[in-house]
């Protein structure tokens, strides 16, 4: 076996206050998406978050749903992104 080169903590220790990139850049930002990761980056980066049930972070991601809670948001928001996890899947499934 290979030794090991990092040790992966969950829930170690506590958060920092951190000043989020769109306080600090003076804009609203906003993030549609189904996955938990991509959620909590956008949240540290200052970006409101938007997730539906509907949302899976798949093939049967509703893509239409998704569009339509950006253009409602639009003009609340100076950027926006809107996560599609189903390139990556297909990408890895046509590598295998």
């Amino acid at each position: 076996m290979l030794p090991a080169n990092f040790i992966l903590t969950r829930g170690a220790g506590s958060m920092i206050e951190l000043e989020t990139i769109a306080s600090k850049m003076y804009f609203r930002g906003c993030c549609i998406a189904a996955e938990s990761t991509v959620l909590g980056v956008a949240k540290l980066a200052g970006y409101t978050t938007i997730t539906d049930i509907r949302m899976t972070g798949s093939m049967d991601n509703d893509v239409e749903l998704k569009a339509k809670l950006a253009l409602e948001q639009i003009v609340h928001h100076d950027i926006f992104y809107v996560h599609l996890k189903a390139p990556d899947v297909m990408g890895l499934m046509m590598n295998h």
